[in-house]
């Protein structure tokens, strides 16, 4: 049948088809009425109107189709209606896809951690879930703080890092030291250690040699091309460091002297006895004091005694007179020694002796000893040359 095709092809709602068959009737019934009243007038001849026309080709049409719809409706056995799964095969259902789901994360207060929430949507139970996700642990990140404006003038700089360094809390000394530096990188103001009355006499005295010191060494850098004083230098950092007692670092027994620390020594510093011994006293001294004179030379003023005593009991059987010594220099001497010839007596016994040194710094009024160990043997063959 021409409709049960159409019926197949388009799927048509039951509404839709009451307003169909009731729309089909209503033009019958008009079309027969029309007929009627056609057979009782006369016959008059219009021009035809094709849009009439049309309309009247769709009418039967529909009462056509209403005609072969309701006698197949007729036919038809009263069933429940189909499952789904039995429509037929031509209709074509819309799968939408399911919603992704939407995470949503409050804003936390600050400083407190919250555990944010997801929104799923249920697409069984057509409602929204909420789950709750682990929270992660708050960072608190430090508020940054802007820095304050420092003045871009150099004295202005300076005078706020004195400020600073006066107003302070600490060790008065190290201030002090500060305060020196300072006053190196700008020399148009100076700084008085003893403008710090917390300080000692003592304290603000070392201070002052340390501004002394400082002030070389900012003066020696600023030359590019000349070579650093080191005497100049070494002069202020002996202020500084005081005037430490003389001390003797090295002492030797020796048969000669070339220069400083080139000697020939004795081999094992025994000897023959019964008969006198001659050698040579090589001592090398550490912190002797040089003054300065009035035409610019560096003075040495030295004193130096020899002294013979029996070991262990310490006996004094010998000494040598005290011998001074004048040392003069245009430069300031960094190394010093000194040697000294000295003669034992024959009337010395076999035994075992100590020959003490004693030397004296006249200019700082310190005085320093050492002792070297002798043997005297009765045997020539005993004593090693070498």
């Amino acid at each position: 049948m021409r409709f049960s095709s159409l019926f197949r092809r388009v799927f048509v709602p039951a509404g839709v088809l009451s307003v169909l068959l009731a729309v089909a009737a209503c033009q019958s019934g008009s079309q027969t009425a029309g007929q009627e009243d056609d057979f009782e007038s006369d016959i008059v001849l219009e021009p035809v109107d094709p849009d009439a026309a049309r309309q009247r080709d769709v009418a039967k049409d529909v009462e056509a189709l209403a005609g072969e719809l309701q006698a197949e409706l007729s036919q038809q056995p009263q069933t429940a209606p189909a499952p789904a799964a039995e429509i037929d095969r031509d209709v074509r259902w819309l799968v939408l896809p399911r919603p992704k789901p939407t995470v949503v994360t409050p804003a936390p207060a600050a400083g407190i951690a919250q555990a944010p929430m997801r929104l799923e949507p249920d697409v069984a139970a057509g409602e929204t879930t909420i789950h709750p996700v682990k929270a992660e642990p708050a960072v608190l990140r430090p508020e940054m703080v802007a820095p304050s404006p420092v003045a871009s003038d150099r004295a202005a700089l300076l005078h706020d890092l004195r400020a600073s360094i006066r107003d302070s809390e600490g060790d008065p000394l190290a201030r002090g030291g500060a305060m020196a530096l300072l006053a190196a990188i700008d020399p148009a103001t100076p700084f008085d250690p003893a403008a710090m009355p917390e300080l000692s006499a003592p304290q603000q005295q070392r201070l002052a040699q340390y501004q002394k010191l400082v002030q070389v060494l900012s003066q020696q850098l600023a030359r590019e091309d000349a070579p650093l004083d080191l005497a100049s230098i070494q002069a202020r950092y002996d202020d500084l460091l005081g005037h430490r007692p003389i001390g003797i670092r090295t002492v030797k027994l020796v048969r000669g002297v070339s220069s400083f620390g080139v000697y020939d020594e004795f081999g094992d510093n025994r000897f023959l006895a019964g008969q006198s011994n001659s050698m040579i006293v090589y001592v090398e001294l550490d912190d002797f004091q040089s003054q300065e004179s009035a035409d610019g030379r560096h003075v040495v003023k030295l004193a130096q005694e020899v002294e013979l005593y029996t070991d262990p009991s310490g006996t004094l059987v010998w000494a040598q007179p005290r011998e001074e010594l004048l040392d003069e220099s245009r430069n300031r001497r960094r190394d010093f020694f000194v040697r000294q010839l000295i003669k034992l007596p024959a009337n010395l016994s076999v035994g075992e002796y100590l020959i003490k040194v004693r030397v004296f710094d006249v200019n700082a009024g310190t005085v320093a000893e050492r002792s070297v160990p002798i043997v005297l043997v009765a045997d020539q063959r005993m004593v090693r040359e070498k």
